[in-house]
């Protein structure tokens, strides 16, 4: 990224402030799926989820974290993980809206009920979010906001080539 222009989300702050949001609503037993261990963002999405459980002075317990692909399936796969263990959490984030539709199919399938029953935040606010039932709570990342600024910056680049890389 050094040597090109850029403009990304702080995964780590989206995810430290839905963990804190669960917090302020008295959840405890959190669960997080997160993405690939290969990918940047999810690091710092988990390092935003150990921020917010040393916040509010909860051990990191890595049976309620699981690592998966950017798929609804994934998502599905690894909440049956946690439930087969015999876990039950009162509250899930997904790394993604994907992961996140995982988890609610599961949830659906289990006839429990969300908020009622168990609560789920999603990464990102796609139109996947709005069109889920309940509508999923999650992460806006402004995706307009970037995408506007992303078109300065490739204007700005276009007009100065030689201009020094812009990270955002």
């Amino acid at each position: 990224y050094e040597k090109a222009d850029y403009i990304d989300t702080d995964a780590e702050q989206g995810v430290y402030l839905a963990a804190k949001h669960l917090f302020e609503n008295g959840h405890r037993d959190i669960a997080f799926i997160n993405g690939s261990i290969h990918s940047t963002s999810n690091a710092e999405k988990l390092a935003g989820f150990q921020r917010a459980l040393a916040e509010y002075n909860f051990p990191l317990q890595h049976k309620w974290i699981k690592s998966t692909d950017f798929i609804a399936r994934a998502g599905y796969n690894a909440i049956s993980e946690i439930w087969n263990a015999g876990l039950r959490p009162t509250a899930v984030i997904g790394s993604c809206d994907n992961v996140a539709a995982g988890i609610y199919r599961f949830l659906n399938e289990k006839h429990l009920r969300c908020p009622e029953d168990i609560s789920i935040v999603g990464y990102e606010a796609s139109i996947l979010s709005s069109h889920s039932v309940p509508p999923m709570t999650s992460v806006s990342v402004n995706k307009n906001e970037i995408g506007t600024e992303a078109g300065r910056m490739l204007i700005n680049r276009i007009k100065n080539p030689k201009a020094k890389p812009i990270h955002m």
